[in-house]
């Protein structure tokens, strides 16, 4: 699944029903998300009060700090416990859509690297 898909089932989908209620563009964006972190090795994504948790499978160290100072003061790496990224937000991000950004320009760094 890619951006294209998404745009290619949002666009199927508003043929076939008109335009789909937030629940399911936001439905249609967290597959995108769980097929972006599956690329990015990213084995699990959840949220507290600190912010969101991104736990990938190997913590490449070099594309999380070259995505840290990309956005500045919203990404930390966090090597105690279980080693994995502190994503914080701000007022006004739209989470879904941020994470998506992240993991494709996080999947364009790693690719750049290798």
């Amino acid at each position: 699944a890619s951006a294209y898909d998404l745009s290619d089932m949002t666009d199927e989908l508003l043929d076939l029903f008109g335009e789909p209620p937030v629940s399911v563009q936001n439905l249609l964006r967290i597959a995108l998300i769980h097929t972006l972190a599956s690329k990015c090795g990213v084995t699990s994504v959840r949220e507290d009060t600190a912010g969101i948790h991104i736990t990938p499978q190997k913590l490449d160290f070099d594309a999380w700090s070259e995505l840290s100072s990309l956005y500045p003061g919203r990404l930390r790496v966090i090597l105690t416990g279980e080693p994995h990224i502190l994503l914080r937000l701000q007022k006004g991000d739209a989470p879904l859509l941020f994470i998506h950004k992240l993991f494709e320009k996080y999947i364009e760094i790693s690719h750049k690297n290798t």
